[in-house]
């Protein structure tokens, strides 16, 4: 993680989704300069901002922090995943380690 993890991936983000720094501040509520200082690394959203800022980008805030992009299938599965019950879970992930251990997995 760099030092200007915050501001980066704010920024990273952002531009995913072809919006401005300076609309996104207005859009927010806060003066056209908000997200350039934060993706700047001169300002730090406050820890109540922080799920605006992540609800506006279209993601939760455990999100932010993994920077891995998963691809459609990963994520409907990670979705799938929260409805099912715990003995499920623990069946699928007995399964997802034993592909793992074998190889056959990432194809």
């Amino acid at each position: 993680m760099t030092d200007n993890f915050i501001g980066e991936r704010f920024s990273q983000l952002r531009e995913a989704r072809n919006v401005s720094a300076r609309k996104m501040s207005l859009d927010l509520g806060h003066s056209t300069s908000y997200m350039n200082a934060i993706e700047a690394g001169r300002k730090l959203p406050s820890l109540s901002e922080f799920p605006y800022l992540c609800e506006y980008l279209g993601i939760k805030p455990r999100e932010f922090f993994d920077d891995r992009k998963p691809s459609l299938k990963q994520m409907r599965a990670i979705e799938a995943i929260y409805e099912m019950s715990e003995k499920d879970v623990a069946l699928l992930l007995e399964i997802i380690e034993k592909l793992n251990l074998y190889g056959t997995s990432k194809r």
